[in-house]
């Protein structure tokens, strides 16, 4: 599994273009995280603390908790290293038509949306959230 996994990340040059796009460990640590997670169809972060063991990843030093924690600081904050990598892919596509989706949680006030549920909530107010999926594409 992480053999196809790494092929994937290589082939299709993602693994490049998060190199090409920051240091070398922030690099492996970004791509190990990716490929837990994709492994473990999304499982918590916790459990890469012991699935490491067994699963070979790019940051060899062993990823914890405050590793992760420490990492999405990092990147969350900086909007270069998104945008570039970003654009890196875009260019990397050439006249390929591109398909890409995104996620985010949105909060509600309303009682009559069955979807609403509680869950994390980036403004920390209690209100429950709706999920949000947004699908966009371009065709050159």
């Amino acid at each position: 599994m992480m053999d196809i996994i790494d092929h994937i990340g290589k082939t299709s040059g993602i693994d490049d273009a998060v190199y090409d796009n920051t240091d070398s460990g922030t690099a492996q640590k970004i791509l190990s995280l990716a490929r837990y997670l994709l492994a473990t169809n999304g499982q918590t972060l916790p459990g890469i603390t012991a699935w490491q063991y067994m699963h070979p990843l790019p940051y060899e030093d062993g990823i914890s908790e405050d590793t992760c924690h420490e990492l999405f600081g990092q990147v969350g904050r900086d909007g270069t290293l998104m945008r570039n990598f970003f654009a890196s892919r875009l260019k990397d596509l050439g006249d390929k038509a591109l398909l890409a989706y995104d996620s985010t949680t949105i909060p509600t006030y309303s009682g009559q949306i069955p979807e609403a549920r509680h869950g994390f909530n980036k403004a920390h107010d209690g209100r429950e959230t709706v999920k949000l999926l947004a699908l966009y594409s371009r065709e050159q």
